[in-house]
C-alpha cells in the first residue's frame, strides 16, 4: 500500500500537493483492496479507481489547488434506505 501511496503522492508533488491518509483511510484502502486469490496485488487498481479518479475530478474543477495539502479520510454515509456504506472525503487546505 506505501508503495502506490508513495508513488500517488510523488505525481502530486509536480503541482505541489501534499497527499495525506488517516489511519483509518489507510486501514479501508488495505481491507478494500486486499483480495486472498491475488494478495495486495488489485491495490494498485483500487488507488487508480477510488482514490487517483476522484482527486484528478477536484484538481480540474479547480477545488485542489496547487500548493494545497489534501487530507483523505473515510467516512460513513447514510443511503435512502437508512443504510450505511463507507465514502472517502478528501478536504484540501492551502499550505
Amino acid at each position: 500500500l506505501e508503495i502506490q501511496l508513495r508513488d500517488l503522492r510523488r505525481r502530486l508533488e509536480e503541482r505541489m500537493v501534499a497527499l495525506e491518509l488517516t489511519p483509518a483511510a489507510v486501514r479501508h484502502v488495505a481491507k478494500a483492496a486486499y483480495d486472498p486469490v491475488f494478495g495486495a496485488r488489485p491495490v494498485k487498481r483500487y488507488i487508480q479507481k477510488h482514490v487517483e479518479t476522484e482527486l484528478g475530478w477536484r484538481i480540474i474543477r479547480g477545488d485542489i489547488p496547487d500548493g494545497s495539502r489534501v487530507r483523505l479520510a473515510v467516512g460513513f454515509l447514510r443511503d435512502a434506505q437508512g443504510g450505511r456504506s463507507r465514502r472517502f472525503s478528501t478536504t484540501p487546505e492551502q499550505r
